[in-house]
């Protein structure tokens, strides 16, 4: 499954790069707010817990592939941690990081004056996940001990939406970013029947964009 969609993505990119009229390289750096949503259903009764949000880093490679001045394709490659925290009682807690190769598959539409440009974007994305960690706290205190979940999917996706700002500065662009991702994964492999949790977060950051083919 994992090849399946790393050789689909690779395709779709490669494609739009052949056809491009404009093309930009570039990195982007920021923080991620994620929550762990819960929700199970017994009967007719629901319930939904959710984690509090923690920072966590992300960095990467992003592109935007342009086909003429309005739409572009804009796939990245980015390394995200997800941390949250379950507070079982008010001294007692427990933190889950995990840690994701996401891939987002955007399509963008750019307006603007050619130094600066408002763009929106919205797409799938898919997240494998590399690690994962637990640790407790209690009393404010981290435990120095961490344990790995075999019960976390190996496989998260969903789609994601947002916007920003690219600010002509130098040879390429400035870039101002901030969207949301709704996972539609269960990343939960002991969920029953009538439960699921979903990994949602906001995403903001800054970044610089080089133009390789046009601007």
């Amino acid at each position: 499954m994992k090849k399946t969609i790393i050789t689909l993505a690779t395709f779709i990119c490669v494609f739009n790069i052949a056809t491009a009229a404009r093309l930009g390289i570039g990195i982007r750096i920021g923080g991620n707010l994620p929550t762990v949503k819960s929700e199970a259903t017994i009967g007719t009764l629901k319930s939904t817990i959710s984690s509090d949000a923690k920072f966590g880093f992300y960095g990467g490679l992003v592109a935007d592939i342009g086909f003429g001045k309005l739409f572009s394709f804009a796939p990245e490659v980015l390394y995200s941690i997800m941390p949250s925290e379950y507070k079982l009682t008010s001294a007692i807690s427990t933190e889950v990081s995990i840690s994701y190769l996401t891939v987002p598959l955007l399509l963008r539409i750019s307006v603007g004056v050619p130094k600066i440009k408002v763009y929106a974007n919205a797409g799938p994305y898919v997240g494998i996940m590399l690690g994962n960690n637990y640790s407790s706290v209690v009393n404010g205190v981290k435990s120095t001990v961490s344990t790995t979940s075999n019960n976390i999917s190996s496989l998260d996706y969903g789609v994601c939406f947002g916007g920003g700002v690219m600010i002509g500065v130098g040879p390429g662009s400035f870039v101002l970013d901030g969207r949301y991702y709704l996972g539609l994964a269960d990343i939960n492999k002991t969920s029953s029947s009538g439960s699921k949790s979903s990994l949602n977060n906001i995403q903001f950051g800054i970044g610089y964009m080089f133009y390789l083919i046009g601007k």
